[in-house]
């Protein structure tokens, strides 16, 4: 029997790094922010009170993007190689 009322979500940590990141590039609000992406203020002001140790485990557990570079019509242009940060899902 399952307790009625919401399931508690688990955040990617990437996703944290994202929202830390619209807070602080793009000026953005807690409330506005949340509603983006369906979670509460308080969710999002938690994320900016521990966004130190946020970055840190980002830092520690996932790789950082390389760049590479691709000849096009002999024109060398750099392009950042993706990764896959289905590692860095944990919250």
């Amino acid at each position: 029997m399952e307790p009625e009322g919401q399931r508690k979500k688990v955040i990617a940590l990437g996703l944290k790094i994202d929202i830390l990141n619209e807070l602080r590039d793009h000026g953005g609000t807690p409330t506005s922010i949340g509603r983006k992406y369906g979670l509460g203020e308080s969710t999002i002001r938690n994320f900016r009170l521990n966004e130190e140790s946020l970055r840190a485990k980002y830092a520690q557990t996932c790789p950082k993007q390389q760049v590479r570079n691709i000849k096009i019509n002999n024109t060398i242009i750099p392009v950042q190689a993706g990764f896959d940060d289905s590692d860095c899902d944990e919250s």
